[in-house]
């Protein structure tokens, strides 16, 4: 913090609210940073945990909830492939579920943006 201090105030030197809110934006961003690989590292530990109930679960009753919520994860993470497979099953089990139907039709908008050619 101190740092990012010392910087708001070499940037602003005359104007100490300016520096102030420079520090305020700059650690607010660090912070962020920060959060992502905690955030990160709970998401791959909630995909484990699922994976895990999933194969123990068998053909128990909540299992399309199981696949659902392991594939919107898996889509957090940044895995489309994974989490749109998990959805598909989900959506086998429980062909009705609007959520599952939401997500599938949000990776299949993200599959048309990454198709589409970049402008000249």
């Amino acid at each position: 913090m101190q740092a990012l201090w010392g910087l708001a105030k070499a940037i602003k030197p005359a104007d100490l609210q300016e520096a102030a809110r420079l520090m305020a934006r700059y650690s607010d961003q660090a912070g962020v940073r920060m959060r992502w690989p905690w955030r990160r590292a709970r998401l791959a530990e909630a995909i484990r945990q699922f994976q895990e109930a999933i194969e123990l679960c068998g053909n128990c009753a909540i299992k399309a909830d199981l696949h659902k919520k392991l594939g919107l994860i898996e889509c957090q993470m940044g895995d489309l492939d994974r989490g749109e497979k998990e959805l598909r099953l989900a959506q086998a089990l429980k062909p009705s579920d609007p959520d599952i139907e939401r997500a599938l039709d949000r990776i299949a908008a993200v599959r048309r943006r990454q198709a589409e050619p970049y402008p000249d």
